[in-house]
């Protein structure tokens, strides 16, 4: 899974978005203007002065420095809008959940993927699932990920001390923390079987497709045998004339017309011939 993925509570506000200053401000921009003015420069010195090349790669120096800085500011203030949002209880972020203990962190993926095969189904694009959002889902098993593993960390850190508060607040932790961690493992298990379901609802929208395909195939099919019925035995049959024999008689003609060319050409080199082709043989056999 995406590690730049961030779970965001109902309703939270983004992060303030600036797209002009982050295209402007973006390596590719800046190092497509201070190219242009190098090239500039370069053909300005070599066709006046070479104070133009100085001048040219000095404004490419300041293009860079101000992207840099304008860059750098778009991400402070992006930053400072996230950390105020998870200050505020409105955000999770990947590097909290990356941070989790492991049998914290599991169900949270696992939460995704599920989640990206429901949104990812034609049963949900299609509309046959209704409106699909599990913002508020994802949002509170990370949130509650987060917080088990904190209360883990607690755990391990009091259960050592033998002091009675202490020793009280490990148990109360445990009970927490195992009724929480089975929450997650209940909610995460709703998630699965709604991405079982909208695989099978793909699964059947599939057989459908399938099947209609096949349908109409099979209409085409009929209807094309039909008019073909129609034609050979119906009020449409045209009328077919059985053609004759000429093509195979003048086929016939032209080689026993070889044959007896053949048969001279042999007798005057001296060959003994058998008139058995041709139509001089067939003179001699029928007289």
């Amino acid at each position: 899974m995406s590690d730049l993925y961030e779970y965001y509570a109902v309703g939270a506000p983004r992060p303030r978005s600036r797209p002009v200053l982050t295209a402007v401000s973006s390596p590719g921009a800046v190092g497509a203007v201070a190219a242009v003015c190098v090239t500039a420069a370069l053909v300005a010195a070599s066709m006046l002065h070479l104070g133009f090349l100085l001048a040219g790669a000095f404004l490419a120096v300041i293009v860079l420095a101000a992207g840099a800085w304008l860059r750098e500011g778009v991400e402070n203030e992006q930053a400072s809008g996230k950390r105020l949002l998870v200050e505020s209880g409105y955000l999770v972020t990947s590097a909290e959940v990356s941070e989790c203990d492991k049998k914290d962190r599991k169900p949270v993926e696992k939460a995704r993927s599920a989640v990206a095969v429901i949104t990812s189904s034609e049963a949900a694009t299609g509309g046959w699932l209704g409106d699909v959002d599990f913002t508020a889902d994802l949002f509170w098993i990370a949130s509650s990920a987060v917080d088990a593993s904190a209360m883990q960390e607690l755990i391990n850190k009091l259960k050592a001390s033998k002091r009675a508060s202490d020793k009280h607040a490990v148990s109360a932790g445990k009970a927490w923390l195992d009724v929480r961690r089975k929450k997650i493992d209940e909610r995460v298990k709703l998630l699965e079987d709604a991405a079982k379901h909208a695989r099978a609802v793909d699964e059947r929208l599939k057989r459908q497709q399938e099947t209609a395909e096949r349908l109409t195939l099979r209409d085409e099919e009929s209807a094309r045998i039909a008019g073909l019925r129609t034609r050979l035995m119906g009020s449409e049959q045209p009328n077919l004339v059985e053609p004759g024999t000429e093509a195979v008689e003048a086929i016939r003609a032209r080689a026993e017309a070889f044959y007896d060319v053949d048969a001279i050409n042999r007798r005057v080199a001296g060959d003994d011939v058998v008139d058995t082709g041709g139509v001089l043989g067939w003179l001699r056999r029928r007289l």
